[in-house]
């Protein structure tokens, strides 16, 4: 037996034990930053905590070097992020990203950007398209104390090595008049392992992302709008084609969110389905070849 099998079915054995299961990824684009290398392909893992804020969403993404937020959920539930971080012991956040000005998106992001000074989160990262409201003004009083970086469809960020962050979606100029449509989406690869994250994209923005010369497969997908009918498309599930999707819903919303006709086409396409309604928070580990997702609540 190598050495690398044994490591594998090692892995298999510890995350079995401990409650977690481990899954091989498919294969997906080769992976940034050279040749793949003869050890382990991260220094550390990559953790991205999908934290139950109800109606909304807020992603954390810890990677070995820079972290990212993504949204905040909607203003009550900003104690809720702030007080989730400092139980990880995040110091700081090197990009705070706002997908798009919806106050279920946005709203949190006020307490986090309160609490997390322009020295512990000096990166604010935008679109550009919004629509005036008092909770957006005061989450931008709030932005402007920092860099605020207006992202556009095909740019990169680099976080560490072999990890890394392709802006999917919006266009530049602004292709849709809906602040939904130009919600930033985002790819991050991590080594072998992907997650797209869609914001509250709808069909009309994912046809879009499908036509531009992107590699889409992701193994994990954050579903668009919180499970609207309206998103995430048969066809785009057949770009991406994942293993593991979340909702980021509320238990007993008034948008009925997540719709059915989405739950059908996520069960037709044989993708594991986790919600923060049901589940609470979720975890999903990885070392650039393997996952492992953990939950709250069973």
């Amino acid at each position: 037996m190598k050495a690398r099998d044994f490591a594998v079915i090692l892995l298999l054995i510890v995350g079995i034990a401990s409650g977690a299961i481990y899954f091989l990824p498919p294969k997906v684009s080769p992976p940034p930053n050279g040749s793949s290398p003869t050890g382990p392909p991260l220094a550390s893992n990559v953790t991205v905590y999908f934290i139950d804020v109800g109606q909304g969403d807020s992603i954390f993404i810890d990677t070995p070097d820079q972290d990212v937020l993504i949204d905040g959920g909607p203003r009550a539930a900003g104690n809720t992020v702030v007080e989730y971080l400092r139980s990880l012991g995040v110091t700081r956040i090197d990009y705070v990203v706002a997908t798009h000005t919806d106050a279920d998106h946005i709203g949190g992001l006020i307490a986090v950007l309160s609490e997390y000074n322009a020295t512990y989160a000096p990166t604010v990262i935008e679109s550009g398209y919004y629509k005036e409201t008092q909770t957006y003004n005061e989450f931008q009083t709030l932005a402007n104390q920092r860099t605020v970086e207006y992202v556009a469809r095909g740019q990169v960020l680099v976080l560490s090595t072999y990890v890394n962050v392709t802006v999917l979606n919006p266009t530049d100029p602004f292709e849709f008049d809906d602040t939904n449509d130009n919600s930033i989406a985002l790819r991050l690869q991590a080594y072998n392992v992907t997650f797209l994250f869609e914001g509250d994209c709808e069909a009309e923005a994912e046809a879009s992302i499908m036509g531009a010369d992107f590699n889409l497969s992701s193994t994990i997908l954050k579903v668009g709008h919180h499970g609207s009918r309206y998103a995430t498309s048969s066809a785009f599930l057949e770009k991406v084609n994942p293993r593991v999707a979340l909702i980021c819903v509320g238990l007993g919303n008034t948008y009925g969110h997540p719709h059915q006709e989405t739950l059908d086409r996520l069960s037709e396409a044989g993708v594991t389905v986790y919600r923060t309604d049901l589940n609470g928070d979720v975890v999903i580990t990885t070392n650039g070849l393997y996952y492992s997702v953990k939950t709250e609540k069973p």
